[in-house]
């Protein structure tokens, strides 16, 4: 009982912290946040009717010219790649953007970026039928995630149903109690009960290989597949003539569960610069939920990309966020807060990082007042991620492992 009221009072005074440092924002951050944020969606819409206006208007930028061409090659080089892979069609079971954010992101670029590379794919709707689905698209791969939301939607008797007359493999995702989930036990019991065929972790190889916690997946007899996070070059490359007049750019939540890590790294930022702040959870938030045909045109402007990552992924060399990637793609000088997996990634003169939210301020500072060595990491930062860590490269890796099963 005294734990509970601990907690809750520990829950109260949080978000009382967090109205304050909402509250503290810039002023000039909060009265500009309607005006960029409706000239951000505009100019989304403007790229939806001629998508290669960005690629093709004239600029003198380094990062600009760099990114053109890297995302040209990287396009030309994946393009059906695997368009003769034979008996791979996969159906990937898409959450709505409101229900998952982060769920939505992670599934549709895996889709686009599969149909990119030549695979046949079907996103099954939040709402749709898997007897028809099945039916219709024959899928020889159907994947979905470990969690209740998602596995109550699935009619599993007709799932085992179509296995027993046709080739199927099924796959969740591998995740441990140790993320907040439910016992791990109960969760391969119920995979085996259900016919689940393989794992696949959005987490590093080295990482689910060395981490005990993950043998009972392998005890069990299941692999895990990996698809990490990267860059879609189809929504992620930088856009020309556009000032940086925003010292920096924050496209990101505000669950609970980083408002600690945020007040550490980010009060005297946000209080005493001008940017641009957005995603769910924010008191002031857009509303527009995932657009990531706009992120693009909100990157261009800044001459700062924030990033801060969960406490696990400072503790353990799991994974870096997608913003890691998708703001090198973008060209963007980025601030980092020292990840365990950001060296085995990417070069160490790819971005500015530190675990010291005193030194993050400090570096902040550093990178406006030296805009040409921050230009020269974000160009090495482009390079690294359109030559490794591109959506079409964890695809294809995602291909292949799934080939070794068959």
């Amino acid at each position: 009982m005294v734990r509970k009221i601990s907690n809750k009072i520990r829950a109260i005074s949080y978000r009382w912290q967090m109205g304050r440092f909402e509250k503290n924002i810039n002023q000039s951050t909060l009265r500009n946040h309607v005006a960029i944020s409706e000239w951000s969606v505009g100019c989304m819409k403007t790229a939806a009717i001629n998508l290669t206006a960005d690629m093709q208007s004239e600029s003198g930028d380094p990062i600009v010219l760099q990114g053109r061409r890297l995302n040209k090659e990287t396009r030309s080089a994946f393009k059906n790649k695997l368009s003769k892979t034979e008996g791979v069609r996969i159906l990937i079971h898409l959450p709505p953007a409101q229900i998952s954010p982060g769920g939505f992101s992670l599934f549709n670029n895996l889709i686009q970026s599969l149909e990119f590379i030549g695979i046949e794919v079907k996103a099954l709707e939040w709402d749709g039928n898997i007897s028809d689905a099945l039916a219709q698209f024959k899928p020889s791969v159907f994947i979905t995630s470990d969690h209740p939301v998602y596995l109550g939607r699935i009619d599993w008797p007709a799932l085992q149903k179509h296995k027993r007359a046709n080739k199927l493999m099924v796959g969740l995702t591998a995740s441990l109690e140790q993320y907040g989930n439910s016992p791990l036990k109960e969760r391969l019991d119920r995979a085996e009960k259900n016919g689940i065929d393989f794992f696949y972790s959005f987490r590093d190889k080295d990482y689910l290989t060395n981490r005990k916690e993950y043998r009972p997946f392998h005890d069990r007899g299941f692999s895990i597949l990996t698809v990490e996070f990267g860059a879609n070059p189809l929504f992620y490359y930088p856009v020309p003539d556009l000032a940086r007049d925003l010292d920096y750019v924050f496209l990101a939540s505000a669950n609970q569960d980083k408002w600690r890590r945020y007040f550490s790294y980010l009060k005297t930022i946000f209080t005493e610069n001008y940017g641009y702040i957005d995603g769910p959870g924010w008191g002031f938030s857009s509303g527009v939920g995932i657009l990531p045909h706009r992120d693009r045109y909100l990157y261009a402007r800044a001459k700062v990309g924030l990033n801060l990552h969960l406490q696990e992924q400072i503790d353990w060399p799991c994974e870096l966020n997608e913003r890691t990637y998708q703001l090198a793609a973008c060209g963007v000088p980025q601030l980092l807060d020292d990840p365990a997996l950001l060296n085995n990634k990417f070069s160490r003169e790819c971005f500015f990082s530190t675990g010291s939210p005193g030194e993050y301020r400090e570096l902040f500072d550093y990178i406006l007042e030296h805009p040409d060595q921050a230009r020269e990491r974000a160009l090495a930062a482009q390079r690294e991620v359109y030559a490794r860590h591109t959506t079409f490269h964890r695809a294809e890796q995602f291909v292949l492992q799934l080939k070794e099963m068959f």
